[in-house]
């Protein structure tokens, strides 16, 4: 008889205790409020932290500082074509704050005399002029007669231009004069809302083929503001600096300069104007600035310069082809910080208080905005006036 196993008995195994939960406190309506706060203030913390360290991009190349002499030509010896001496005190009148308009030039007695419509020039023109005619010819020397509202222009002791002043002086201070051009725009809408908003004169630079450059520019005239377009063109670095991929270059055909151009106008409507967005390089070459100068006069579109090379052939070349031009005078925002924004601003407030006029030029940058903001008043104040760029051309 087949013995049995005993069943095997399964012993169970001692049940672990819990351990018994903490009940929390129940926070408080006080308690709340005061977790609420430090969270909004967290955010807001993180956000100016952002806002101040966000990148500058570097779209523009550093501007030259202004000078007079970077709108002077190079020298023009005393044996040169009235056309190119004509162009020459042009250029140093209109920088000096001479409000001119086209001399009439003739020849008396082997004297070039140009007779300018407009008031014989101050003192500090006076003495301006005497130092930016030494960068025509070395030899040259000033002689003025307020009486006769002349100035006699020497090469050495022979008299070789008369400059006569047929207008007269005129009554009353003028208002100093500021135009302000936002270049690098069409990447962002909200930047130009907030621009506009500031009910300001402003004249908006649009660089062709960003992807909001039409809407920009509606935008912009639909308020009744100014719209350039923003060229693109060599600078010297090239391609580690880079303008773009449809930039005027050195050494293209006129023809391939023109199709790049027709493509600019096409991408900026409304544009009555442009400026040179890097280009070192290009405004430097003379057989290039003067295709896209006949262009511009062929749309009537004007030009003013950014100036950034001290060797810049635009204004000259404009000038010679016919196209109303300026330059620029301050570049506000090279450094992007507020207060280094704001005494640009301030700088620029003195040349056209100076000189009548000024030209300043600055970005998108949330420092610029904030600068503008806080000196709006001040730009507005009876003092100045704010005008489109195209009404500080010279014509």
């Amino acid at each position: 008889m087949a013995t049995r196993k005993p069943a095997t008995t399964h012993k169970k195994k001692p049940s672990k205790k819990k351990s018994p939960v903490k009940k929390q406190p129940p926070i408080t309506a006080g308690g709340r409020f005061i977790s609420g706060m430090i969270l909004i203030g967290m955010i807001l913390l993180a956000g100016l932290v952002l806002w101040v360290r966000q990148p500058v991009q570097d779209y523009d190349e550093r501007p030259a500082p202004r000078t007079i002499e970077d709108v002077i030509p190079a020298p023009v010896a005393p044996e040169n074509s009235p056309a190119e001496l004509q162009v020459a005190l042009e250029l140093i009148l209109w920088d000096l704050g001479i409000d001119l308009r086209s001399p009439r030039i003739s020849d008396r007695q082997g004297i070039k005399t140009f007779t300018l419509e407009a008031p014989f020039p101050d003192q500090e023109q006076l003495r301006a002029l005497s130092v930016a005619v030494k960068h025509l010819a070395a030899t040259f020397r000033v002689v003025s007669d307020k009486v006769e509202r002349r100035i006699d222009l020497y090469d050495g002791d022979a008299l070789r231009y008369a400059l006569e002043f047929s207008a007269s002086t005129s009554s009353g201070k003028v208002r100093p004069r500021i135009a302000l051009i936002v270049d690098d725009l069409g990447r962002d809408v909200r930047i130009v809302r907030r621009l506009l908003a500031l009910e300001t004169d402003l004249s908006f630079s649009i660089l062709p083929g960003e992807t909001y450059a039409q809407r920009v520019a509606e935008l912009a005239h639909g308020q009744n503001r100014e719209v350039l377009i923003h060229l693109p063109m060599e600078p010297h670095g090239y391609p580690e600096k880079n303008p773009g991929a449809d930039a005027l270059m050195v050494g293209m055909t006129a023809a391939e300069l023109r199709t790049r151009m027709d493509k600019f106008v096409a991408q900026v409507p409304y544009a009555v104007g442009g400026n040179n967005h890097m280009g070192s390089r290009f405004t430097e070459d003379r057989e290039g600035m003067r295709t896209v100068v006949d262009y511009l006069r062929d749309k009537n579109i004007f030009f003013v310069d950014s100036l950034t090379s001290h060797n810049s052939l635009a204004m000259e070349t404009a000038r010679g082809g016919r196209v109303p031009t300026a330059v620029r005078d301050v570049f506000l925002d090279n450094v992007p910080e507020v207060d280094a924004i704001v005494r640009e601003l301030r700088k620029l407030v003195e040349v056209a208080r100076r000189r009548g006029r000024a030209i300043g030029i600055c970005h998108p940058y949330p420092a610029t905005l904030a600068a503008l903001e806080q000196e709006i008043a001040l730009l507005h104040s009876d003092e100045l006036q704010f005008v489109p760029v195209s009404a500080l051309l010279l014509r």
